[in-house]
């Protein structure tokens, strides 16, 4: 089983309890992934999500640099919400451990643990909405000249 202790380390995963903490485990797995690994890429299947462990990650679209990710946080949520293709391309910067959340694993966890898999989805909500939001600022200060460019 893999072990999630880590995660309440981050203010978004605070209100994880140990149990589910417990609840979450055992239906994800540990990656170790070398700089330049490919997690996903865009068009590919959204069959999990993942949350950075340790590392650094880079993501792109269409080769346009989106975002860097780090430690505590995670990609990857849209995949477990609707099961799109992959919007984006994720690789590795720096030298990685993921924790990987198969899709299957869950709908398993939303059957047999639904308090947990609430919070869960309470987090991927949460990262939803702020990345809307920064788009968003983005989008309109690119629109206004504001963007540097």
């Amino acid at each position: 089983m893999t072990d999630l202790y880590f995660l309440v380390e981050f203010p978004i995963f605070r209100d994880f309890t140990a149990e589910d903490v417990e609840a979450l485990a055992p239906g994800c797995e540990l990656l170790t992934l070398k700089p330049g690994a490919a997690v996903c890429l865009e068009g590919g299947p959204g069959d999990a999500l993942y949350i950075v462990k340790s590392g650094v990650l880079v993501v792109t679209r269409s080769g346009k640099h989106i975002d860097l990710l780090s430690e505590g946080e995670f990609f990857g949520e849209m995949a477990l919400v609707d099961g799109s293709p992959r919007s984006a391309d994720v690789h590795v910067q720096e030298a990685a451990e993921l924790v990987k959340l198969p899709a299957p694993a869950y709908q398993r966890l939303k059957k047999e643990q639904p308090a947990s898999a609430l919070k869960m989805a309470d987090v991927m909500l949460k990262q939803l909405s702020f990345r809307v939001r920064r788009s968003t600022t983005r989008a309109l200060d690119a629109e206004k000249g504001l963007d540097g460019k």
